[in-house]
């Protein structure tokens, strides 16, 4: 019995210090998603690192309509809660829109923080990023929201 109580009381004090059992896992990913409010379909792939319940997303992914083509790529810092995790990072993009004949090209970056959901292969999350737009009154950051659909691989 007292041995017993001595490894539970090693075992939650392990579990309440903040230290974390030595865990490992990376991935290559696949994404579906769409951007909102304009209804922007988008693809993409990324390579996540992670050891223990931090790490770090790399990704890029490409999205058109009928009037504008864009490539962005992620960098992110990644938080776990269990199977929900949080990320915070950076997107930098390139557009090209083209509108009665006339073309136009714009590079941007934008602060961004991810909130999603991890299964055993597959992931829902939702970017929320805040990239500036050039307008007669100065710059203006609007909020632009996404959704994506991972598999895992």
């Amino acid at each position: 019995m007292i041995k017993l109580l001595i490894i539970l009381m090693s075992l939650s004090s392990m579990a309440f210090s903040g230290e974390s059992l030595n865990i490992k896992k990376s991935h290559p990913y696949m994404t579906f998603g769409v951007y909102a409010p304009v209804p922007v379909p988008m693809v993409g792939i990324g390579y996540r690192d992670l050891q223990n319940n931090r790490g770090t997303d790399f990704s890029i992914d490409l999205g058109s309509v009928v009037v504008g083509t864009f490539v962005n790529a992620h960098v992110k810092y990644i938080t776990y809660f269990s199977n929900n995790y949080i990320a915070i990072g950076a997107k930098g993009s390139f557009v090209i829109a083209v509108y009665n004949g006339r073309s136009a090209s714009a590079i941007n970056f934008a602060p961004e923080i991810t909130f999603g959901k991890d299964r055993k292969t597959t992931f829902n999350q939702i970017n929320l990023n805040f990239p500036h737009v050039m307008l007669r009154d100065g710059i203006s950051y609007i909020p632009v929201i996404s959704y994506q659909y991972g598999v895992k691989f």
